[in-house]
């Protein structure tokens, strides 16, 4: 049904589901429909649609600001008569309106206390178990996003944190990254031993959701970060060693201007899945350890001191956070330069050296 969470344009045409739950066949009924407190709008709808069918109808297009708004629909008068049961003539959704998508870089770390995080959309379909923000464990910052797969009902639940619409066109060469942490659960106990695996998958769409084109997909030791565990009372909570970045390369989709990203957690009854530090940038220059053919970055990651090597005359190095803030600014005028990082935080960084032959980027991390 549209309009539901998520739409990418500021006019559109509402489809909805009409359900016919009589006992005869439904020719004729009036469908009205209005967002917010806007004039209603009147749709009369006419076809066959047999008992307890139901088929897809598209509205008249409707106009809205970017932001938030309620759809309320309803229908009446089915094949001209009074509805003998109008409990179930109404729907009501909540959507947020795009006009085109944000541009990046964009990052989330989940440090701030709103959950999901602004503009982002959670799907929870038994209403239990989910994705929370958690301080027990995080990559950098002081929070991350988890979700605790040993405590659902039914096996095979899905829930999902999407973001909001991204403008991929607004950078050259966009990639994804983030931090994942997780283990599983082994059923020990001779002669039989069993795994409980989750899985956890990035999936992308350049039709504002109509389609999902899957982006990563990892599974039990494949997504592990951690040896599994045979308590069923364990909780994981990672160590600062037990994270794995992820990157992911999106220059397939770089030409979408409203690119819907979510990730879906998968239960197998296994354990705890971490998020944290989701990055979307530019992998313009980065994606070589040597850069410009002549400059390169050493270690990557680091702990506490690294190295720029090739530079041929005078630069200017800014090193920035995720947040996009400068952290450290110079200008260098001979071949090499040592950066101490004593100061800076695990996590990750940007290099940005701007040399007489051009500009170079990288991407660097710093481990504890």
């Amino acid at each position: 049904e549209i309009p539901n969470g998520i739409v990418c344009a500021t006019t559109f045409s509402p489809v909805i589901t009409l359900r016919n739950w009589g006992a005869n066949a439904l020719n004729s009924c009036v469908i009205t429909y209005q967002v917010d407190a806007n004039p209603i709008q009147t749709f009369n709808w006419m076809g066959s649609l047999p008992s307890l069918s139901s088929i897809p109808v598209t509205l008249n297009p409707v106009t809205v600001s970017t932001g938030m708004h309620t759809f309320t629909v309803s229908s009446s008068q089915p094949n001209g008569f009074t509805d003998g049961q109008p409990s179930n003539d109404q729907d009501i959704s909540n959507f947020t309106a795009y006009n085109g998508g944000v541009a990046l870089p964009y990052t989330q770390g989940f440090e701030s206390t709103t959950f999901v995080p602004l503009n982002w959309s959670l799907s929870n379909p038994d209403n239990l178990t989910t994705w929370t923000r958690t301080t027990q464990a995080f990559k950098t910052g002081v929070a991350s996003a988890k979700i605790s797969n040993m405590y659902y009902n039914d096996i095979g639940q899905q829930d999902e944190m999407q973001l909001m619409p991204l403008d991929l066109t607004s950078i050259g060469n966009p990639a994804l990254s983030f931090q994942t942490a997780y283990t599983y659960y082994v059923f020990s106990n001779p002669p039989t031993i069993l795994n409980f695996t989750d899985t956890l998958s990035v999936l992308i769409s350049t039709d504002c959701g109509v389609t999902w084109n899957s982006l990563y997909q990892k599974g039990g030791a494949t997504l592990a970060t951690a040896l599994p565990d045979t308590n069923t009372n364990f909780e994981f909570i990672p160590l600062a060693n037990e994270w794995r970045l992820e990157t992911i390369n999106l220059s397939a989709y770089a030409s979408s201007k409203d690119a819907l990203i979510k990730f879906r957690n998968k239960t197998g009854w296994g354990n705890r899945v971490y998020l944290d530090d989701i990055n979307l940038f530019s992998t313009t220059g980065i994606e070589d350890e040597t850069i410009a053919g002549t400059i390169s970055v050493f270690p990557n990651p680091f702990t506490d001191i690294v190295s720029i090597a090739g530079i041929d005359g005078k630069a200017e190095l800014k090193i920035f956070n995720v947040l996009g803030e400068i952290v450290y600014s110079v200008s260098v005028s001979t071949p090499n330069h040592e950066l101490r990082t004593s100061n800076f935080r695990s996590g990750i960084y940007f290099l940005e050296l701007k040399t007489p032959k051009g500009v170079v980027a990288k991407k660097i991390v710093k481990r504890d």
